[in-house]
């Protein structure tokens, strides 16, 4: 199992898959017994959650109830994405006896006649009478070609992994700025459009030091959108306009993932409303070596 790479709990499952070698079966696949009633409950719908990686071959993913085969519906690049994907299936579609469920699969087969390897980590796999929403709209921003960066601010290759290949950021013992910067100095500003609607911003990000309580923060503007807190519905307490967004948890060492919440009471993860159209978002430095290499801004409501 995997523990540094998980979507929730303390482990994931990674799974090897290549269908490359010669005189390989056209797919990889991993199998569990289960012997269970999948019609307990009235469940709906089956929902695997997937991680991809930067260096996967693009494959077609398929999960295997009892006898019954679900292709995945979305593109064969998201394996290839290093963020978790919600992957919902409709169990009547499968035509199988769910009262009498044998064996789940999960795999990867050939596009065609093109083959490949690869690495995707699986967690959360779930039945649900009413699945969780997947998001509305997805934006995805490599922090590297900003609009604009201003020094110190700058984008480096040291560490392994960037979406890019490369993440911007200040120098880890260059020191923090626990006020927003006045002068304009260490910030990247990006331009996004979008249908419109209540969205939360996820930020793929490396923290120097061990653990992740020595690098831990950016400063976020978003001057087009209303900011509130998530589950309270509470006004976001802005300094100049910008929300202390410390205190993120990453906590892998890594690159890894997490929303952009507010470290000022009220605390919590921030919701965006933000008309549709053209706008810019600004992240400037707090922490130093807090390293940005994606903003994905998710899209939860109307």
């Amino acid at each position: 199992m995997e523990t540094v790479y998980r979507n929730n709990g303390n482990q994931s499952m990674p799974f090897n898959y290549d269908d490359a070698k010669a005189g390989a079966l056209p797919f990889s696949e991993t199998t569990m017994t289960i012997n269970g009633n999948w019609t307990i409950g009235a469940p709906q719908t089956l929902v695997v959650w997937f991680m991809g990686n930067l260096t996967n071959q693009a494959q077609t993913m398929f999960a295997r109830v009892n006898n019954s085969k679900a292709l995945y519906s979305g593109p064969a690049t998201d394996i290839t994405v290093p963020k978790w994907k919600q992957w919902n299936i409709n169990l009547a579609s499968l035509g199988t006896n769910l009262a009498d469920v044998k064996t789940l699969g999960l795999g990867f087969e050939k596009i065609g006649a093109t083959s490949g390897t690869g690495l995707v980590f699986f967690d959360d796999i779930r039945l649900y009478r009413e699945a969780p929403a997947l998001p509305l709209e997805e934006i995805w921003i490599e922090a590297e070609p900003a609009t604009t960066i201003t020094t110190p601010f700058a984008k480096c290759t040291e560490v392994a992994g960037a979406s890019g290949g490369q993440y911007i950021g200040k120098a880890d013992g260059t020191g923090n700025n626990t006020t927003p910067v006045t002068d304009g100095s260490a910030t990247a500003t990006y331009t996004f459009t979008v249908t419109g609607g209540t969205y939360m911003l996820n930020l793929r990000y490396y923290t120097y030091g061990s653990g992740f309580s020595f690098s831990n923060g950016f400063w976020v503007k978003m001057p087009d959108a209303t900011c509130t807190i998530l589950g309270t519905g509470a006004a976001v307490v802005l300094n100049n306009g910008w929300i202390d967004d410390n205190s993120m948890n990453n906590n892998t060492g890594y690159f890894g993932w997490d929303y952009v919440r507010s470290a000022v009471t009220p605390q919590g993860d921030v919701l965006f409303a933000i008309p549709a159209g053209t706008h810019t978002l600004s992240i400037s430095n707090r922490d130093d070596g807090t390293m940005l290499d994606v903003i994905v801004l998710e899209k939860i409501s109307n």
